[in-house]
């Protein structure tokens, strides 16, 4: 979307990203939404220095951005897979790549994360897609992420 299209306020972003039709059967059969399903919109994840994951009020120069969470429940020997995606409104396609190039960076700073008090990730990989290489049609930029997930007091870690 160029920037003289994108949503011009946060409650036109908020109602923008409430608008978007996400299934989950997207991501394969036998998911679905997981509780709690979707991220407060004013705020987003947040990355401290001691490597855990926080909630915090969106800055300036993002308008809103929305997670969405999705689960494959446990089943036949098979460990449940968990799927979020975030989506964020940028004031500016310069702040969103900003913010893109941060995560990026971030994956190589902590190579475990904290996600809550009972989750973690490690060996996380991240890989950009900005919209002007032409593997994306979608966004202007994308990013995916995945790593292993490690729940603690289980013996078995996942991939993800």
């Amino acid at each position: 979307m160029t920037e003289d299209r994108a949503p011009g306020t946060r409650s036109a972003a908020v109602a923008f990203l409430r608008e978007l039709a996400v299934r989950p059967d997207f991501f394969g059969t036998g998911f679905r939404r997981r509780v709690p399903y979707e991220s407060d919109p004013a705020e987003w994840a947040v990355l401290g220095e001691d490597c855990v994951w926080r909630r915090d009020p969106l800055p300036g120069s993002v308008r809103a951005g929305l997670t969405r969470a999705f689960v494959l429940p446990e089943a036949e020997g098979r460990k449940a897979v968990y799927v979020s995606l975030t989506v964020t409104v940028h004031e500016n396609v310069l702040g969103g790549r900003r913010d893109m190039a941060t995560s990026l960076e971030e994956s190589l700073r902590c190579r475990e994360q904290r996600l809550n008090a009972t989750e973690r990730v490690r060996e996380l990989y991240s890989q950009a897609n900005p919209f002007a290489e032409e593997r994306n049609a979608i966004a202007d930029d994308d990013l995916l992420e995945s790593g292993v997930f490690l729940v603690d007091g289980e013996k078995r870690a996942n991939r993800s």
